[in-house]
């Protein structure tokens, strides 16, 4: 009987469920702040991020296309990165509740234009 048992204990710990090796991230942001105040947003603004846990690779899919991101993870949410040819980055953070701010440091010839959008995501 101990040896049925055993058997029994070492075929469930071999078959469990797999897990999900990758999340995705769907973000809206319908408000936005830059230096002339809080605006709703005029036209949609969304963007997708994709975060591979088994080989540590993150992507994002805005409207300029797909970049490789850097994700940061913490006690309270997470936040990917893109750093930009400029010099500047980009980052999103994101709560467990889906509240995200996408903040935009961008850098245009030899001005700074920062932006901030407001919004929420949600898993897939």
């Amino acid at each position: 009987m101990k040896k049925l048992l055993s058997a029994a204990a070492m075929t469930a710990a071999l078959i469990t469920p797999a897990q999900a090796s990758s999340i995705t991230y769907d973000c809206d942001f319908p408000r936005q702040s830059n230096q002339t105040g809080n605006h709703a947003v005029t036209k949609k603004f969304a963007m997708t991020f994709s975060y591979d846990a088994v080989t540590k690779e993150a992507v994002m899919v805005g409207n300029n296309g797909v970049s490789d991101v850097h994700m940061l993870k913490g006690e309270w949410g997470k936040t990917f990165l893109e750093p930009l040819g400029s010099g500047a980055v980009q980052s999103t953070t994101i709560l467990p509740s889906g509240e995200a701010v996408h903040s935009r440091h961008s850098i245009l010839f030899d001005e700074i234009i920062p932006s901030q959008y407001y919004g929420k995501c949600s898993t897939r």
